[in-house]
């Protein structure tokens, strides 16, 4: 699987390295046939030993540092840890099978559904109300919308303590589990939403590069 996919984004994923003009929307950049189609140098610059040492040189701006340690423990344990662990703990609990313990994945998928759709629209309501603040120039710093990430944070960890204390007291499968898992995608999923947001339409800003 993890084979087919680096064919898939070797083939059809767009280039990366090369140097984004933040003056010009995106889609002005670089044609599609040149991000999907063309197999050659896009920019004339070598590549050199910086372009694999920039991302820990970001990583000493403390700035950098704090998102990116919290975007990794919520994929750590918002992800990684609940969808490795719940097949192995409802199978040995409740004596589930693999399709018993893939439906309890459901409340997974509505959770991240709804914390996708509310983050990303909470973030812009923010944002707007930002602006009311400053109606001058409309100057509102784009980490403006980080602050909603903090919310997103603490529903996360509230789903991870209700997931696993009632899962230990359970004598039997019961919803309250499946509820913390919903919390958890829920929770996380407002949070990464919101820091993708920020980066992704104002990633130079953030990153002191304007």
């Amino acid at each position: 699987m993890n084979g087919a996919q680096f064919l898939v984004i070797l083939l059809f994923g767009p280039e990366t390295l090369y140097h984004r003009d933040f003056t010009q929307p995106a889609s002005q950049e670089l044609s599609w046939k040149t991000q999907y189609l063309s197999i050659r140098r896009i920019i004339a610059v070598p590549f050199t030993f910086a372009d694999v040492t920039m991302p820990f040189v970001l990583l000493t701006d403390p700035r950098v540092f704090v998102a990116t340690f919290s975007y990794n423990q919520v994929f750590g344990f918002g992800s990684i840890f609940v969808t490795m662990q719940l097949p192995i703990l409802f199978a040995i609990k409740f004596d589930m099978g693999p399709q018993q313990c893939g439906l309890n994945f459901l409340s997974m998928l509505v959770g991240g559904v709804l914390g996708e759709l509310i983050g990303g629209s909470f973030s812009d309501w923010w944002q707007r109300k930002g602006w009311k603040k400053e109606p001058l120039d409309h100057s509102v710093a784009p980490e403006h919308r980080l602050w909603l990430a903090y919310p997103g944070l603490a529903l996360g960890l509230a789903g991870l303590v209700i997931f696993c204390i009632t899962l230990d007291e359970a004598m039997h499968w019961n919803i309250r589990p499946v509820i913390g898992l919903a919390v958890v995608a829920f929770g996380f999923q407002i949070a990464t939403t919101i820091v993708r947001i920020a980066i992704k339409k104002h990633g130079h800003r953030i990153l002191g590069l304007e």
